[in-house]
């Protein structure tokens, strides 16, 4: 969720920087791991940051890209909610699958006596 240092030599141009960065998110996970710290805000408030800050540093020449894929989203048919695991891991994969293919509404609308058979040459 969050790049290593390196990979942004603008803002970390020395090895210098880009190790103090390194060790600043290494203790961010060394406090993050403990249980206690589980909903300490404290805690959690510098791993959101680092995390929106790398987002936000990842995502900045993408704009575009991301705007057509937030039109696609909001052209996409209801995913069925958290039931069928839209928005979460499914319980239920039967329903996640059905809800996840492809629909075709030529294919669907006709009736099954108007389907093809298939060829007396085939096995």
């Amino acid at each position: 969720m969050v790049d290593d240092p390196s990979a942004h030599p603008d803002l970390f141009p020395t090895e210098t920087a880009q190790e103090k960065e390194r060790q600043r998110l290494f203790r961010i996970i060394e406090d993050l791991v403990l249980w206690e710290n589980t909903n300490n805000e404290a805690v959690l408030q510098p791993a959101r940051d680092a995390i929106r800050q790398s987002s936000r540093y990842t995502c900045a020449g993408e704009r575009e890209e991301i705007e057509k894929r937030l039109q696609y989203t909001e052209l996409r048919p209801d995913d069925g909610g958290t039931e069928s695991g839209g928005t979460s891991s499914s319980c239920r994969p039967i329903s996640a699958l059905a809800r996840r293919t492809p629909y075709w509404r030529s294919i669907t609308s006709s009736p099954a006596s108007s389907w093809q058979v298939w060829p007396a040459s085939m096995p």
